[in-house]
């Protein structure tokens, strides 16, 4: 402390400087503390955690006058109130599925208001990708030809899908958010919702001969199978209105459609099975085409999120367009493609 006479002559002043625990939420650092005839300060440039804000703000305490442009004044009167000032960019988890950065003001009395506009990245995902698998039919027959020989017939159909990750983007959110009163946040803003999805359809025909004894059975062949495969997404403009209470609710339809053509693979395999049970199973490509065309396949299915719940896609939901395939004009139309 020091304690000299004022430049007019006019009595004594006096001046200090120190360090004080401030008494604002979220905030544990010392300030940083200084007096001068009448004009108290005190500053700190911390780190700040408090409800779903953290980061690093400039936070000080004064009874000097604080402009709009946050400079203090010179001078103060000593009987002014002590008010807070400053702030900083901190980030802000609101949920999950959401993080960004706000700017922050204080208040005079200590509480944060965040209002604006939030730094966002440039894309959130809100699900992970999902899969399901669907057999059409299936069948394999082994016939014994003479003791010891068999031969072996197989083929089936089957439908596989691909949902997701949902992601948001082109997202414009802002907020109202003060941390000492949490259940009155509200984030509002539009943003683009994108559901990737895609499709397969497998058709399969095996032929083999092999030897077989009691529990064990060895065959080899050649495998036909024909594959269709499409890729498109659900897209749509969503406006979010989100409270702690209520969450994010989003809801769309996805329908990917298509007349692709089948790419058929001929492959030769090695199955061996002992007591049921497949030890050994080897499949070598020996060429692939296209084949065939106007074989429209999709799938269509509702989307439906909210926020906390667990994004599972069920079989039930999802419907597949499955092509009517006249497997004896393909057949023949692949021996004469073979020959």
């Amino acid at each position: 402390a020091e304690f000299c006479e004022r430049p007019d002559g006019e009595g004594y002043a006096v001046s200090a400087t120190g360090e004080a625990q401030p008494d604002i939420p979220g905030i544990n650092s010392n300030l940083i503390v200084s007096y001068n005839d009448g004009a108290f300060t005190a500053e700190v440039t911390a780190d700040y955690s408090r409800g779903m804000l953290s980061g690093q703000v400039n936070a000080g305490v004064t009874n000097r006058t604080v402009g709009e442009d946050g400079e203090l004044t010179d001078t103060a009167n000593p009987d002014n109130p002590l008010i807070v000032y400053g702030g900083g960019s901190l980030t802000i988890q609101i949920a999950p599925w959401l993080q960004g950065t706000a700017g922050v003001q204080f208040a005079p009395n200590g509480e944060i208001n965040v209002t604006g506009e939030i730094g966002l990245p440039g894309e959130l995902e809100i699900f992970p990708r999902s899969e399901i698998n669907k057999s059409i039919f299936n069948i394999a027959v082994q016939i014994p030809i003479i003791p010891g020989i068999l031969a072996e017939i197989g083929g089936g159909l089957s439908a596989q899908a691909g949902i997701g990750p949902g992601v948001i983007d082109e997202l414009r959110l802002g907020i109202e958010y003060n941390p000492a009163r949490e259940e009155d946040t509200r984030v509002t803003g539009d943003a683009h919702l994108n559901i990737p999805a895609d499709a397969g359809l497998r058709l399969s025909v095996r032929a083999g001969i092999g030897l077989g004894v009691t529990g064990l059975s060895a065959t080899g062949g050649l495998e036909i199978g024909g594959t269709l495969g499409i890729e498109g997404a659900a897209e749509a403009g969503v406006h979010v209105d989100w409270t702690p209470g209520a969450g994010l609710d989003l809801t769309a339809d996805l329908a990917v459609h298509a007349q692709p053509s089948f790419k058929f693979d001929i492959s030769g395999y090695v199955s061996v099975r002992a007591l049921g049970f497949s030890v050994y199973d080897e499949r070598w490509e020996l060429a692939s085409f296209q084949f065939g065309s106007d074989l429209r396949f999709g799938i269509r299915m509702p989307i439906h999120y909210h926020e906390g719940e667990p994004f599972n896609v069920s079989l039930d939901d999802v419907e597949f367009e499955v092509p009517d395939i006249d497997t004896s004009e393909m057949l023949r139309g692949l021996i004469s493609r073979i020959a």
